[in-house]
């Protein structure tokens, strides 16, 4: 029988690869997803994680392509089952980076509030993670997590433009 654990453990730090599917969805229609890389680092200390996480957005509506890089910051309370799976609830907050990029037709780089997009979006996080025993003290890290965005990233008022991403994680957890 699996039982959660709440015991507080040492530091846990994590380098991790990640890959995106994020929606976003303008008023009543939704730009598709196309994969969106990164990575970063989370740190863990008894049941709380903390992270940075360099992370592409890109999504598609016809012919046309925008691609737009994130700094996110997820904070997740963890409850172990066992000693291989991990689920995690929080909050994230990510912050725009550089241009936003645009294909179709012609290529462009532009300032996110030329691009229609606000810099900052929040939300709710959920994650379901696994660790594959890798030596005394190093783990693999496998992990899925669903981004749910509860701000408004349309900068034209009238409209309400949310995210829904989709992060796989995989790393090294020491």
């Amino acid at each position: 029988t699996l039982a959660a654990s709440t015991e507080a453990r040492a530091l846990n730090f994590s380098i991790v690869a990640a890959g995106s599917q994020a929606t976003l969805k303008v008023g009543s229609s939704q730009w598709n997803p196309k994969l969106g890389l990164g990575g970063g680092l989370l740190f863990e200390a008894g049941n709380i994680e903390v992270g940075a996480i360099y992370l592409q957005r890109k999504f598609t509506i016809g012919s046309f392509t925008l691609a737009a890089t994130y700094l996110d910051i997820p904070v997740l309370y963890r409850l172990s089952l066992g000693s291989v799976v991990s689920l995690g609830a929080g909050l994230y907050y990510s912050n725009g980076m550089g241009q936003v990029k645009t294909e179709g037709g012609s290529s462009s780089q532009e300032s996110f509030a030329d691009a229609g997009l606000q810099k900052q979006d929040f939300g709710a996080v959920a994650a379901l993670g696994f660790y594959i025993p890798a030596g005394v003290l190093t783990r693999i890290l496998v992990e899925g997590r669903y981004k749910f965005g509860l701000y408004n990233v349309s900068t034209d008022s009238s409209l309400q433009a949310k995210y829904d991403t989709l992060v796989f994680l995989l790393g090294v957890r020491f």
